[in-house]
């Protein structure tokens, strides 16, 4: 038997899972030590911590020391100590991380559409940040936080939201939503506070079971119907497709705000929709409008003074910056940021392989990822308004198209150009090497018989040859696979960045000029 008063050790430590007891002494511990305490998580970039403190006597400042800060401590313990008052510490650490009533969401806008869904990615991205939030972006060429890229290559998909989510530092978060990502791996976040789609046309068809432009409706509705209560939804009042989403059912279910953009301010559409008293962004006298309701008319800022437009003359841009600019007003950015944002929205670099305008050898080339259809009659609309240039494209398209919807890109490029030079392109996507380029050329032949139709084995010598012809009198258009491919063409024709062609001559730049080829490459590279 032990003697009296011995203390005998039965176990090196004292934890409750090794038979130690609970006893609360919050109101009894020294501010002094509870000072230390903080000062010793926070020196750890803690914000919940658990402190273990030895001390003779916890309620005297001055003795006893830290021996463990745990990064994942217990809570039953102050719930339910073995003696003492309860402390409901659960409580304490959400009111710390969401105080008053947060949610701890941010703002996120998902972007989706055929055409133009990573222009308006980055002009929204682009007006936003200048408010001076810490934007995240996600896009076909990467992931960007607070301007700076952390991941390159196609990041249109659920993965990307998810890293944009998961990074506190992130405001608002602006993803684009791909018809690839949504049909294989849905969309990266549960609901959106703006939703907005460019339009839906024929592409993709015959890819994942795709058979018709209702497919497509079908699959990119859904960036529209997770629009949340409340939220607002842009949509394109020029595109049947995408107005055409509002009579679904899953969209109906959700009570949200509906914005308009369109070129049309006339447009009986866009009238009937004012009556209601929504939100419409239209253009009028050369201005970009904001409608509210059929008695308030804010001129926003003019085309002229927007770069993307190319003097208003880029009408595929102007429809851009008007669903830029209801997806900036539905966050509440103010018409002076928004108008500010569309000014500087200009370098190569911020919308870098998207109607990038270029000087070689006193001719102009543009520098586009289209490979539909209508991205090819948008460029050819722009192309029309040039009289006296001789206009030439260098095409290709993805192999896993349907004939048909190769073919209908074919004609597209037969109607806009005098002469086309088709190249194969590097991945056939399960066709034989040289099939798509020769149904190309073929359909450019009989639909556009006066059109100049070559066809090329590669890409670099398909631009080479273009930029080999370039002078005074031509207008060229780069549709590319590879953007590194063109861009390295370009800075050995000393391609010089502008912003605008003057109609109907052979045109100066609007303002000073670059040496973008190489400069703004480089900066794209090293973002």
């Amino acid at each position: 038997m032990p003697a009296a008063n011995a203390h005998i050790r039965l176990r090196e430590t004292a934890n409750l899972s090794t038979g130690g007891t609970a006893t609360d002494v919050t109101d009894d511990v020294h501010p002094d030590i509870a000072a230390m305490c903080v000062r010793a998580a926070a020196a750890v970039g803690l914000d919940i911590a658990g402190i273990d403190f030895v001390s003779p006597n916890i309620r005297q400042g001055d003795i006893g020391a830290i021996i463990e800060i745990n990064a994942g401590p217990g809570l039953r313990m102050h719930h339910y100590p073995s003696a003492g008052k309860a402390r409901d510490v659960g409580a304490a650490i959400i009111e710390m991380l969401f105080p008053d009533d947060a949610n701890g969401r941010i703002p996120v806008v998902a972007v989706t559409g055929t055409n133009g869904k990573t222009t308006v990615t980055r002009m929204i991205e682009h007006i936003v940040r200048g408010t001076g939030q810490t934007v995240g972006l996600a896009c076909t060429d990467g992931v960007w936080i607070d301007g700076r890229q952390i991941v390159k290559g196609d990041s249109a998909g659920p993965n990307s939201a998810r890293l944009l989510l998961a990074d506190r530092s992130v405001d608002v978060a602006i993803v684009e939503a791909a018809r690839g990502g949504i049909v294989r791996r849905g969309l990266g976040y549960d609901w959106s506070d703006v939703g907005v789609v460019t339009n839906v046309h024929e592409d993709h068809i015959g890819q994942d079971g795709i058979r018709s432009v209702k497919d497509l409706v079908r699959i990119k509705a859904l960036v529209a119907a997770r629009v949340r209560v409340g939220g607002t939804l842009v949509l394109n009042a020029d595109n049947e497709a995408a107005v055409g989403m509002l009579k679904m059912a899953a969209l109906r279910r959700i009570a949200k705000r509906i914005a308009f953009f369109s070129l049309d301010a006339n447009s009986l559409r866009v009238r009937r929709h004012l009556r209601k008293g929504d939100a419409a962004y239209v253009v009028r006298d050369g201005f970009i409008y904001e409608a509210l309701g059929m008695t308030s008319q804010t001129p926003l800022v003019a085309l002229a003074e927007i770069p993307a437009t190319l003097g208003g003359l880029a009408q595929f841009n102007v429809a851009n910056a008007l669903a830029a600019t209801a997806a900036a007003r539905a966050l509440s950015v103010s018409i002076e940021q928004v108008a500010e944002g569309l000014r500087t929205f200009e370098r190569a670099s911020a919308n870098r392989g998207r109607a990038n305008l270029y000087r070689v050898n006193g001719g102009y080339v543009m520098v586009d990822y289209g490979h539909n259809a209508q991205a090819y009659e948008a460029i050819g609309n722009f192309a029309s308004q040039l009289q006296g240039f001789r206009k030439t494209g260098v095409v290709d398209m993805p192999g896993d198209r349907a004939d048909e919807v190769i073919e209908q890109g074919a004609r597209a490029v037969g109607r806009v150009f005098d002469r086309v030079i088709v190249h194969q392109p590097r991945n056939a996507r399960g066709r034989q090497p040289g099939d798509v380029a020769r149904l190309i050329c073929s359909e450019i032949r009989r639909s556009s018989p006066g059109c100049d139709c070559v066809m090329d084995d590669d890409e670099a010598t398909a631009v080479e040859a273009a930029l080999r012809d370039m002078g005074p009198g031509e207008f060229t258009v780069l549709f590319y696979e590879r953007f590194d491919c063109v861009m390295h063409a370009l800075e050995r024709h000393g391609a010089v960045r502008v912003h605008g062609v003057v109609p109907g001559s052979i045109g100066m730049p609007e303002r000073p000029p670059s040496r973008a080829a190489q400069v703004e490459h480089d900066c794209w590279d090293t973002a």
